[in-house]
């Protein structure tokens, strides 16, 4: 738990108002829950088996608690995701 004692003693409004917003953001994204992604017969085409694993890896992280890794594989997956609906519609045109 982080506690916010020192930072009431502290003179520096503005370092207070930055760590109480980096605590804030911390709390929230431990706390407010996520969907967890599942994969089957009605799932989007783009779900391939590439972009499968990253779904249920980016879950495994996320379920441990580790935000910012959850963050990195979703910017990751969704690169690779608008990158195959990008080719796709080039072939459609």
């Amino acid at each position: 738990m982080i506690i916010m004692t020192p930072l009431l003693c502290c003179n520096d409004v503005q370092l207070v108002y930055d760590s109480f917003l980096a605590i804030t953001e911390y709390y929230i994204a431990w706390c407010i829950p996520v969907n967890v992604v599942r994969t089957g017969l009605k799932d989007a085409d783009y779900v391939t088996p590439i972009i499968r694993p990253l779904f249920n890896n980016g879950n495994r992280i996320r379920i441990q608690g580790n935000v910012i890794a959850t963050d990195s594989c979703q910017n990751k997956y969704t690169v690779m995701i608008a990158e195959q609906l990008r080719n796709r519609l080039q072939k459609s045109n």
